[in-house]
């Protein structure tokens, strides 16, 4: 099967959401769903829903599952992508449960998975803006802030497969407590429901940080000042990053990212004051090239065959 006739199962497999779809060669979507992620049934659940998305979409594409050269999925956890295991998924209270081989025994069809953003990572890499690009950070910013590394040309995973993880690098001393245990980091300052909370404090009434957005768009003055104070935010852990491992470009993701331009002025100017020679500096903050379905392209990314 050439690269560009391949088609894979792609599972993105959230906290929250549950999307399924099949992926060509070419990092396309054909076909998706998306539902509910019915963490409560466990693993085992989530897996049953799975299989009776993909189906669907096998039988609407005409394809069967011996036509997939594999099954991709991304976990919202610690994973190890070479042995196939959900290492820990805090948020879930899962350990240590073979996931890829759940998914070749379901199938009967090779399985991989990945953290969800090192799938990002990838995706970005073979189909997004990290195209021949050597070195680049992604960086998440939706419900949380995750972040993966694209070093020399691959995925940098580290000895735990926690390479990345700008999320938890404290931004504010003192500052909110985060779900790590910390006070301060990045994810509990500047990630969407820290957005809303910080509006909320200021005496906005909101439900979500793209509330906050809204009322910015609309010059509310409060709203703005919020998302003032989220750039600095960004920018501070941006800068370490930067600092650290001098990547060509920052790509952000996630639904806070699909507001970048109210951000990028802020997070431009606190970069220039944080990092080290900041006139040499070349890297560049853009948005995701694949947006809301860059996992799921990632999940596709670990199972679709190499390049030539």
């Amino acid at each position: 099967m050439s690269e560009t006739q391949a088609v894979a199962g792609a599972i993105d497999f959230g906290g929250t959401k549950l999307m399924v779809g099949l992926v060509d060669g070419r990092g396309a979507v054909l076909e998706h769903y998306t539902v509910p992620t019915p963490r409560e049934l466990g693993p085992e659940g989530v897996l049953a829903e799975a299989a009776v998305q993909l189906e669907r979409l096998l039988e609407r594409r005409g394809l069967s599952l011996g036509d997939l050269c594999g099954i991709g999925s991304t976990v919202p956890a610690l994973a190890s992508s070479r042995t196939g295991m959900l290492v820990y998924a805090p948020a879930h209270g899962w350990r240590d449960v073979p996931f890829a081989r759940m998914l070749e025994e379901r199938f009967g069809r090779p399985a991989r998975i990945a953290n969800d953003v090192n799938a990002c990572v990838l995706a970005e890499a073979r189909f997004g803006v990290g195209q021949g690009v050597a070195d680049f950070a992604w960086v998440t910013v939706s419900t949380g802030i995750g972040g993966g590394l694209w070093l020399d040309g691959r995925l940098l995973e580290g000895s735990g497969g926690m390479a990345g993880e700008i999320g938890h690098i404290v931004v504010e001393e003192a500052g909110a407590l985060c779900g790590c245990g910390n006070r301060g980091c990045l994810e509990a300052m500047a990630a969407g429901p820290s957005i809303a909370r910080r509006a909320r404090e200021a005496g906005l009434q909101v439900a979500d940080g793209k509330a906050v957005f809204d009322l910015a768009r609309n010059g509310n003055v409060t709203a703005l000042r919020v998302l003032d104070e989220t750039a600095v935010y960004l920018a501070r852990g941006l800068a370490a990053c930067v600092n650290v491992v001098d990547p060509e470009l920052v790509v952000l993701g996630g639904g806070v990212a699909e507001s970048l331009d109210l951000l990028l002025p802020g997070i431009e100017a606190g970069l220039r004051e944080r990092v080290i020679l900041p006139g040499a500096r070349k890297t560049r903050v853009v948005r995701s090239g694949l947006g809301y379905q860059a996992a799921l392209v990632g999940a596709a990314t670990l199972v679709l065959p190499a390049r030539d």
